[in-house]
This record gives C-alpha cells, structure tokens and sequence, in this order.
C-alpha cells in the first residue's frame, strides 16, 4: 500500500491551497479530488442562458486559476483526478475508485 505524508480530499480552491502550503514546506503531498481536473466547482462552465461573454465572475475565476496554475507548477503534488474516495478509516488509511479498479493508500495527516 502507498504511502503519502499529506492527503487533500477536494481538488477545490480550499484544498490546492492547503496542498499547495504543505508541499512548500518539503510535504509530500497527494490531492484526490471527483472531476477529469482539479479546480473544484468555481471552474465549471456557466451554462446557456446564464453564459454572457467575458462575465465578471467568468473573468474573476480565470484570475484564480491562473494564479493557482502558476503556482502549482512549482511544487510537487500527486493529483489523483476522476477518483472517488468511499472510504476513510481510523488507521489513516483512504479507500477510492479510479478507473483501473480500488485502491488504498495511508496517509500520516488527512485534511
């Protein structure tokens, strides 16, 4: 079974930031979060007939992303996207899905 010193579920604003933290201080650190990507639910797409070009929140959540994109190019995270955790365990040990079947991974700190 992998081990990982720090373990983020959520791949959301919050949680890369709180990965983001932790892996410049020498932190090895794993995010696992739901979607193909991470960036959490303020990156989803407006949908018709809410979309209007260059909306104020479309403009203000690419800032974030940019910002957020930048910045992780600089540290190493593990990201584990398209995963579902089902299960979470008193000995630190995270149960998920990923496409290639279940998995279990322990972790000293979870978030």
């Amino acid at each position: 079974m992998e081990e990982r010193d720090f373990v983020v579920i959520g791949a959301g604003p919050a949680g890369l930031r709180a990965a983001l933290s932790a892996a410049r201080r020498g932190v090895e650190v794993t995010v696992i979060g739901e979607d193909p990507q991470h960036g959490g639910q303020i990156f989803r797409q407006l949908t018709p007939p809410l979309q209007t070009q260059g909306h104020i929140m479309e403009l203000q959540d690419r800032q974030i992303l940019d910002d957020l994109q930048e910045d992780l190019i600089k540290v190493d995270i593990q990201f584990l996207n398209k995963t579902i955790v089902w299960g979470i365990f008193d000995d630190k040990v995270i149960a998920f899905d990923k496409e290639s079947g279940r998995i279990s991974l322990m972790c000293s700190e979870l978030k």
